[in-house]
Formats: C-alpha cells, sequence, structure tokens
C-alpha cells in the first residue's frame, strides 16, 4: 500500500485567507460536513462564507479553516473529483470579505468516503466520551494495512472522520497540479495536535 498523509492546514503562510466561523446556514448540522455524512438534503442553494478579518487576505485553492469545513477552489476540486477515485458532494459557495462577495469560484466539498482502518490494539489514542467508537485524539496512530481502501486515494478515518488521508499519488499531483493552502503530514505522525 502506498503512504498515507493527513490532510492540514497550511498555518505556515500567515498571508492566507482563512474560514474561522461555520456560516448560519450551516451551523446546526456542519458536523455532516465535517464528517462525511451525505448532506444534499439539507445544505441551501445559496451559501456565503466569511473570511476572518484577523487573517491573511490571499486565497487558496484549498481555503484553510478552523472549523472543520473544505472550502476548494474549482480547480482542486475538479483535480479531487477526477483523480481521487472518492465520492464527493459539492455545493457552490461564494466568500466574502468585509461585506463584499468575492468573485470567486469556490465549492464546499463533502467527502464521503469513511473507512474503519486504525488498528486500535497496537495504536496509542483517547477514547470519544460521546461518540462510542470514535477517537478523540491520537497519541499514536497504527494503520491496519489489511483495512485501507485500495481503490480510494483519499478518504475519512472512521475512527475519527474530521481526519481526511491522502495516498502519496494523490498528494504529487496536487503538488504538481501547484494547489495551495494544504500540507499533508505523513499518518504515522499524526498526534494529539491533528487529532
Amino acid at each position: 500500500m502506498s503512504p498515507l498523509f493527513a490532510w492540514t492546514e497550511d498555518e505556515a503562510d500567515p498571508s492566507w485567507a482563512w474560514i474561522t466561523k461555520v456560516p448560519k446556514p450551516l451551523a446546526q448540522q456542519d458536523w455532516k460536513l465535517a464528517t462525511g455524512y451525505p448532506s444534499a438534503s439539507w445544505v441551501p442553494a445559496s451559501v456565503v462564507i466569511d473570511l476572518a478579518k484577523d487573517k491573511g487576505e490571499k486565497l487558496a485553492d484549498a481555503v484553510p479553516t478552523a472549523v472543520y469545513l473544505l472550502v476548494l477552489s474549482e480547480k482542486l476540486c475538479t483535480l479531487l473529483t477526477r483523480e481521487s477515485g472518492a465520492r464527493w458532494e459539492t455545493f457552490a459557495v461564494k466568500l466574502r470579505r468585509d461585506r463584499k462577495v468575492l468573485d470567486t469560484s469556490y465549492v464546499l466539498a463533502n467527502l464521503l468516503d469513511v473507512a474503519p482502518c486504525v488498528d486500535l490494539g497496537k495504536s496509542d489514542y483517547e477514547p470519544n466520551a460521546v461518540i462510542p467508537g470514535e477517537v478523540e485524539f491520537f497519541r499514536r496512530l497504527v494503520l491496519d494495512p489489511g483495512r485501507l481502501p485500495r481503490d480510494r486515494k483519499i478518504f475519512r478515518m472512521k475512527e475519527q472522520p474530521r481526519i481526511i488521508l491522502v495516498r502519496d499519488d494523490l498528494v504529487q499531483a496536487i503538488r504538481d497540479a501547484g494547489c495551495t493552502g494544504m500540507t499533508f503530514v505523513p499518518a504515522e505522525q499524526i498526534g494529539p495536535e491533528l487529532g
């Protein structure tokens, strides 16, 4: 199996625009978008997402977010839907800065593929006290190679769906396309700071 990486926000570049608040139309069910639940039945046709005032102004292909939403440029979304083998829901969104809607093409993406892939016997983790079967955070993550999906290059971990794992060949395709706004951490380095 190819090496896997966790998708994380690019926090090193202070010039990136960020999303730090969930838009009101999504606020009651935003957890579904962060965990792979189908959401087409409740996401409004038109959503405006505010960019944080205290962050940078440069728009990345994956807009960094503190609220676990995937807000992607049309370029990155097209690459992911074409190359990943994964199932996606996408919703057109408008980005707004200082009450001005920007003329950009972005989507709110919901990665639907969730796979049980953690070797819980070998991993060191804190169980989620609210959701049985899920992990609050890992001190040390060990994946079970026999349970990793072979037909998908990107997926959510069932044991902690906010963590998105990406195969190295898709990471390379994203980098080759010049897409920005995210970094990739080797899966074996996932610890409390990532989940």
